[in-house]
């Protein structure tokens, strides 16, 4: 009871912050990870090549308002921006964070099927800072993600890939094919 009325509070007085209220109650410390918006200034940042040696890919995730219906998508680039493949699909109901997290998993998975065409390390981008923290900081993962941010860590450490977070400007054609992947 105490987590629900401290979730409902922080989100009262957050507005800005675009945290789901199931989250913010199986892990309280999310809250600590957001800054008050309004005193930031908003940049407008679009993609940029990867650096020497490694081969971007985009992710990202979309979800319907009801939650019923979500779509993933990821495009793969080169350094001159060169798109060396994409995907785009549908991923059924649920929260965005978990989406967001099938879109990182998905994209992971797209590229091993397609890696022996590549010399070039790994570099994915997703424009969600909690997915991307928590594969980074697998201790701080909520437990009902536990399994799923688990795969992505041990996939991304197979494929000798690193992962980053973007801001969502940056993101916007991985963002057209989520979208596209609803359907």
């Amino acid at each position: 009871m105490a987590r629900c009325r401290l979730a409902t509070w922080f989100l009262t007085n957050s507005k800005e912050d675009s945290i789901l209220k199931d989250s913010l109650i199986s892990d309280p410390t999310i809250g600590d990870s957001c800054y008050n918006s309004r005193c930031s200034t908003i940049e407008i940042v679009s993609w940029s090549p990867p650096p020497k040696g490694f081969i971007k890919l985009n992710v990202d995730a979309t979800v319907t308002g009801d939650w019923r219906k979500s779509g993933v998508g990821g495009i793969l680039r080169v350094e001159d921006g060169s798109v060396m493949g994409y995907f785009q699909e549908s991923t059924g109901p649920g929260p965005p964070l978990l989406i967001e997290l099938m879109a990182v998993k998905r994209g992971l998975t797209f590229f091993d099927s397609i890696q022996q065409q590549f010399k070039e390390r790994l570099l994915v981008e997703s424009d969600s800072k909690l997915a991307v923290e928590w594969v980074k900081n697998f201790d701080r993962c909520p437990g009902v993600y536990f399994n799923l941010v688990n795969d992505i860590v041990t996939k991304l450490r197979d494929l000798n890939g690193i992962i980053s977070w973007v801001a969502r400007s940056a993101n916007v054609e991985a963002d057209s094919l989520a979208k596209d992947g609803i359907g």
